[in-house]
């Protein structure tokens, strides 16, 4: 995803078409009735100057580590019910803390964070979009959010049996949208919009859904460190295997950080074996494409060349016959 900063003017950023068609879509919901868009654009705006220039930025850090710039970027969309700590997630992904009950508020984290991670030796900027709790009931916004991300992390507390709950039912959205609704493609979704069939999703039986498009996903206990747990590992595991989409479960916690830096990693590495076998799935169905076109061509002259034969050999006659 490309976007460029004025040195002039520190305010000024240019969106890429993605995020103007997901800005718009939120906008034109409750965004504009609780009369938060301009706090929805501050945030985003922050976090898009802090991403570019800032001393946490991906450009800083690279440098200041004195590593190789990004290949590539991968979008993922955090979502889950209120409360499970998908801010407190991030915050610590990208911020490298936990966000202490006293500390003010900081929007950079409201929408999400953008943080460089090393895969295979290889630094990828992953773009972390988080879904506010308040437009989980929206349908349309969940979708469009799938639709401009290649994977998504549910978080549910490991505290709260409701929080998984919630959890199944956006499974089932995800589902239906993979399933259903072509990606948007662009810079961070390069395998968007393709031909339906090239799913990667599981049902019961282990067999593709067919129409799927590709899409991580991933299952994520939360709070792994409370002694307050109501939901074994266990069973979180076996609620991601009874899914019909291909889903890795995992548990973290934000407070003691946790399995957190093994979060974004693994996200990257399983959206990159997607790109590798869409890939491959595209250039098998151009090849049976071709090859279709090539054999309706052959046909063709085939036939042609048999009413040629044909008309050969009647005329020949004719000529045999007037003699």
């Amino acid at each position: 995803m490309s976007r460029a900063t004025s040195s002039e003017n520190p305010e000024s950023v240019m969106w890429t078409e993605e995020e103007k068609r997901y800005l718009r879509a939120l906008m034109r919901h409750d965004f504009l009735e609780t009369g938060a868009t301009e706090e929805l654009r501050r945030a985003l705006t922050v976090r898009r100057l802090n991403a570019g220039n800032g001393p946490t930025s991906p450009k800083n850090r690279i440098r200041n580590n004195d590593s190789k710039p990004p290949v590539g970027e991968f979008r993922v969309l955090v979502i889950g019910a209120k409360g499970v700590g998908k801010t407190s997630i991030l915050t610590r992904i990208c911020k490298g803390r936990f966000p202490t009950p006293d500390e003010p508020h900081d929007p950079f984290y409201d929408q999400g964070c953008r943080q460089v991670t090393e895969i295979d030796g290889q630094n990828y900027t992953i773009d972390a979009l988080e879904m506010p709790s308040k437009h989980l009931w929206r349908d349309d916004l969940v979708q469009q959010a799938i639709n401009i991300t290649e994977a998504a992390i549910v978080v549910y507390d490991v505290t709260d049996p409701d929080s998984l709950r919630l959890a199944r039912g956006l499974h089932e959205l995800i589902r239906d949208t993979i399933s259903g609704a072509p990606a948007i493609a662009g810079p961070s979704n390069p395998s968007a919009g393709q031909q339906p069939g090239m799913g990667y999703g599981n049902g019961a039986n282990g067999a593709t859904t067919n129409g799927a498009r590709e899409y991580a996903l991933f299952l994520v206990g939360n709070k792994s460190e409370a002694e307050s747990r109501r939901i074994a590992y266990s069973d979180g595991s076996k609620v991601a295997t009874s899914w019909h989409v291909k889903t890795t479960f995992m548990e973290v916690s934000a407070k003691t950080g946790d399995q957190i830096t093994l979060l974004f990693p693994k996200i990257g590495k399983e959206i990159l074996t997607l790109r590798s076998i869409n890939q491959q799935r595209k250039e098998f169905a151009e090849k049976m494409e071709r090859m279709k076109v090539e054999a309706q061509e052959m046909q063709a002259k085939r036939k042609q060349g048999l009413w040629r034969r044909l008309s050969r050999s009647f005329f020949a006659r004719r000529e045999v016959a007037q003699i």
